[in-house]
Formats: structure tokens, sequence, C-alpha cells
């Protein structure tokens, strides 16, 4: 018996050890082509023009004797303008598209959550059940109708187009809604005993209980946001945030790009995104438990 408990136990060790080296060399190569396109971009965008047309996988060499080796990053600021608006222009745009919409559709999808998991009342179902459909409709046939209702309002070409993420369903309505399940009612309950009422548990006992996954879903609806280009194309026609500034000025100069001007011009547009990434990294890929009072 014992020979052959030992017999099991290294073909168990065995079996996971083969299963870990090979998640490992997945995910050593995904990670592998990832650093790869960083580096290949980075490395592109301090290229001349002349180096660019010799040789696309080569390292640049021409900046190291130029007078500017970021003369590709200034050529950017300048010269990716769409319809009068530059790259500062294009960056305010994105962060005020990006944070507002961002702060928007979490604190409404909290909010929503909220008042689903917490109280009883006629129809909640109902709505859990339609925020479970939204997200298997396809929305990409309902473009032209949103494209005149919003029109119709007046509220393209403005910051009001952000009050249309005050939706309060989606995929963070379906975390916050498992979240507020999982905090026991007990803590409401001793609340309201002390005379909170509705607005004060939520913001003072509820809220607090939530406060890392809406900063974790804040943060990645932001880069979310930050890197769509196709929303501002179709409704910020006159405001074009960087992102679609970059797929304009590319699809205008087809022909002609400066690519390594392009490439810096890219640089810029993920730079945040990857600040923000590697500052919260461990926060968005922490799971958030959320405790209660035991029964």
């Amino acid at each position: 018996m014992g020979k052959e408990k030992r017999i099991r136990l290294k073909s168990r060790s065995f079996t996971f050890g083969a299963s870990s080296v090979v998640v490992f060399i997945v995910f050593a190569v995904y990670t592998a082509t990832v650093l790869y396109a960083l580096i290949w971009l980075l490395s592109n965008s301090f290229k001349t023009v002349p180096e660019w047309d010799v040789s696309k996988f080569s390292l640049p060499k021409d900046f190291l004797t130029s007078g500017s080796p970021f003369a590709n990053y200034v050529s950017a600021w300048k010269e990716l303008t769409i319809d009068g608006v530059g790259v500062p222009g294009m960056l305010i745009n994105s962060l005020w598209y990006s944070a507002g919409g961002a702060f928007i559709g979490v604190w409404f999808c909290c909010m929503t959550a909220y008042v689903v998991a917490k109280y009883r009342f006629v129809g909640r179902n109902l709505i859990f059940s339609v925020a479970i459909v939204q997200m298997v409709l396809p929305i990409v046939g309902n473009l032209p109708a949103m494209y005149k209702m919003l029109n119709d309002l007046g509220i393209t070409n403005s910051p009001l187009l952000l009050i249309t993420n005050a939706g309060g369903l989606g995929g963070n309505f379906l975390i916050f809604y498992a979240m507020f399940k999982g905090v026991s009612d007990h803590y409401m309950e001793a609340a309201r005993i002390d005379g909170a009422g509705h607005f004060a548990v939520f913001f003072h006992v509820m809220m607090p209980q939530v406060r890392p996954a809406m900063i974790t879903l804040f943060i990645i609806s932001f880069i979310g946001s930050w890197n769509d280009y196709m929303g501002p194309l179709l409704y910020l026609e006159d405001m074009p945030t960087l992102a679609t500034g970059l797929m304009v000025f590319e699809k205008n100069m087809i022909y002609d790009v400066n690519y390594p001007v392009f490439f810096a011009g890219v640089v810029i547009l993920v730079l945040l995104p990857l600040v923000l990434f590697a500052i919260f990294s461990d926060r968005m890929m922490t799971n958030v438990s959320i405790g209660g009072l035991k029964g």
C-alpha cells in the first residue's frame, strides 16, 4: 500500500509539473509577442524616413548622431493635426472623454446594482434579466438609429455625449451586483438602527465595501475609452481624441505617411495607459473579496 501511494503521489507531482511548464511556455510566448510589438514600435519611432524605407525591423542608428534624437516626437506634437486640432487638443479631448465616461459608467452601474441587489421591489428580477440579455445582443446593428437619436437630441460634438454612459447596466453592473449580494444585510440594519437614511447607508456603509472594485473598473473603463476611436469618430466629429486623430491621420495620408512620426504619435497615445497599468497592475489583477458578518 505504501509503495502504491508513493507512485500515485509521484504521478500527481509529475502531472502538476508538466501542466505548469505548458502554462509557463504559453504565457512566456504571449509576453514575448507583446514586448516585441512595444519594442518594435518604440524603435521605429526614433528612425528617420530613409532608415524606415530600408528596413522595418532594424534598430535605429541615425538618431544617435543627430542633434535632436526626439525629432519625431516634436514633429508629431506639431504636425499631427485633424481639422485644426493638434495633439494637445486631442489629449484634452481624450482625457475628458475617457475619465468622464468611465466615472459616469462605473458610478451608475454601482448605484443600479446596489438598488437591485439590496432592495425588494416589483421588477427587480426583470432589470437583472434585461442586464443579462443586453450583454448577448449585438450592438453594431443599432449604430444608425443611435446616431440619429443622439444627433436629434443635440448631444453630438459635445461633452453631453457622456450621458450615454449612464445606462447603469452591462458587465460592470453584474460585477457590482455580485459584490453587493456578498455583503451581509446586517451592515445596513445596524446603520439604520443608528438612524442612517438610505443615502447615508449607501455612501458611508455599502459603497466603501466595493471601493476597490470601483477603482479597478474605473481604470479598465478609462483605458478602454482612451483607446476607442470609433465612438469619437462617429459622435465627436469636431472634437477628435488622440486615438481618432491618429487613425484619420494615417487614413488621409495612406500613400505618403511619415511612419516614424506616426509611430511617435502612437507612443504618445499608449504612454498613459502603460503608466496606469504599471502603477495599478496589482490592483487590477487581484480579485477583490468582500467580507461579511457571520450569521
